[in-house]
């Protein structure tokens, strides 16, 4: 919900908008700076509860969801250049977004999560096995992390900045968030909610990304630092370790209550919903037939959620 919000402010309110609006410039950046990585770590939970319990028999289950999503990116992508670029059809044009020499905007981070899906096809035991093995598992995650501080990110070719980030597109390197990954899975395999270490951990590396933001951009950090985000800055990476727990601590208080069959399909059926609402916002920018409120982006937001959920519900019958 939070990503299509995002998605819906930064397609329809800010391009349409120039002078844009103070509150939905907070939201965006806000939703910008966790919302992926919230999703990454949901990713590592569900794949520890699914797959990784059997990995021999759920490696074929693994390949499936890559290919989806795969699948997924490929048509979000058609549809993002078509909407913000002269697109033409040709065998140059389709072969590059086929091969990842175009990466276009606002889907590039399907690529992250069908990446990671095949990196634990090809590599689940060895994943598994540093599940298993703190010091390990520590040590992989600020490796991950510290990533930033050392690649040359300029001279990243795009095909490889899918795995390690480049400055020629607005990438999600699976890398640098896959600690987020990992913590989600340890978290779901060792059974942990509340723990003190955990807590003090992610606290203190939220604190540490907050104290630099403040240092460098002022109390308004919030609406400079997207300049840190493409291809992500260590302190962008590290912010939000503490918003990731704290919610998921929350939501395991939320799940004891009987959410709706609306919440639960949106959770169940979130690539759907990621793709539905990605060419709903597509068209609705193509045919651009109203100056975009603050109030009609609440009311397009709804809409787009109600489309998918009824959508959905039609197919699922």
């Amino acid at each position: 919900m939070g990503m299509i919000f995002a998605h819906t402010v930064q397609i329809l309110f800010i391009y349409n908008d120039k002078g844009g609006h103070y509150f939905f410039r907070l939201i965006s950046t806000f939703v910008d700076i966790t919302t992926f990585s919230v999703f990454v770590f949901c990713f590592g939970y569900v794949y520890q509860l699914a797959y990784f319990k059997n990995i021999n028999e759920s490696r074929r289950k693994i390949l499936k969801s890559g290919y989806n999503t795969l699948i997924v990116y490929y048509i979000s992508a058609f549809c993002s250049k078509m909407t913000f670029s002269n697109f033409t059809f040709s065998s140059k044009s389709v072969l590059d977004i086929l091969f990842f020499f175009d990466i276009p905007g606002y889907c590039e981070f399907l690529l992250a999560f069908a990446g990671i899906s095949f990196l634990c096809f090809f590599f689940g035991k060895t994943i598994i096995f540093i599940l298993d093995n703190r010091f390990i598992l520590l040590s992989l995650c600020l490796f991950f992390f510290l990533l930033p501080f050392v690649i040359p990110y300029e001279k990243i070719p795009i095909q490889l900045g899918i795995f390690i980030g480049s400055s020629q597109y607005f990438s999600f390197p699976l890398l640098q968030y896959f600690p987020f990954f990992l913590f989600g899975a340890s978290i779901c395999k060792h059974k942990i909610s509340f723990n003190i270490p955990v807590f003090i951990s992610c606290l203190s590396l939220s604190i540490i990304a907050l104290i630099y933001f403040i240092q460098v951009y002022g109390f308004t950090f919030f609406l400079h630092i997207s300049s840190l985000r493409f291809p992500p800055s260590f302190f962008w990476l590290i912010f939000p370790s503490l918003y990731v727990y704290v919610l998921y601590l929350l939501a395991k208080k939320i799940s004891r209550f009987n959410l709706g069959v609306f919440i639960k399909r949106m959770g169940a059926n979130t690539l759907t919903y990621l793709l539905f609402s990605n060419i709903i916002l597509f068209m609705l920018k193509k045919l651009a037939v109203i100056n975009y409120s603050w109030y009609a982006i609440f009311i397009v937001t709804f809409f787009i959620l109600f489309i998918c959920n009824h959508l959905l519900s039609i197919s699922r019958k």
